[in-house]
């Protein structure tokens, strides 16, 4: 029955954040944006509770500021960059810990100028792990968040 599926799928995954590291269900995507505008880097592992949660740009840790935001709602983990420069390009990095081990997702942020191309990817993920219930989240998400931030339709 459906309770039964239910049950058996909610035990599944509280053993699996109990016993192992934090595992990657969706892999941050590389991110192409114009100078001065947005960029968001997003995640989602499970393993919870994660003792500590490092973001880093090209290796050096990155710090909390009013341009450069940090966030986390369960496993969803994510990075929003404000007012995007040349100097902000590189290797994104997001590393999740707990008390079996650590697990990473990296992407590239590139910055066009503000003439260059008008159609940007900045809206697409990829799962790693697949799971039925974890599919159709991050896809309800994604279309809404995508319809909402860029009037796009995502690629998976």
């Amino acid at each position: 029955s459906f309770t039964r599926g239910a049950k058996a799928v909610l035990t599944f995954l509280s053993s699996a954040d109990l016993q192992s590291s934090p595992k990657l269900l969706m892999e941050m995507s590389d991110v192409q944006v114009k100078s001065g505008e947005m960029a968001e880097f997003s995640c989602l592992f499970d393993g919870q509770p994660f003792t500590m949660v490092v973001w880093d740009h090209n290796g050096q840790s990155l710090v909390d500021t009013e341009r450069v935001r940090s966030s986390q709602s369960g496993g969803f983990l994510s990075l929003v960059i404000q007012g995007v420069s040349v100097v902000d390009q590189g290797m994104y990095r997001c590393t999740a810990t707990n008390e079996h081990g650590q697990n990473s997702s990296s992407a590239q942020l590139t910055s066009v100028s503000p003439s260059g191309p008008s159609h940007l990817s900045n809206c697409s993920f990829r799962l790693v792990l697949p799971h039925p219930i974890i599919e159709n989240l991050m896809l309800s998400f994604n279309l809404l968040y995508c319809n909402i931030i860029t009037n796009s339709t995502p690629s998976s």
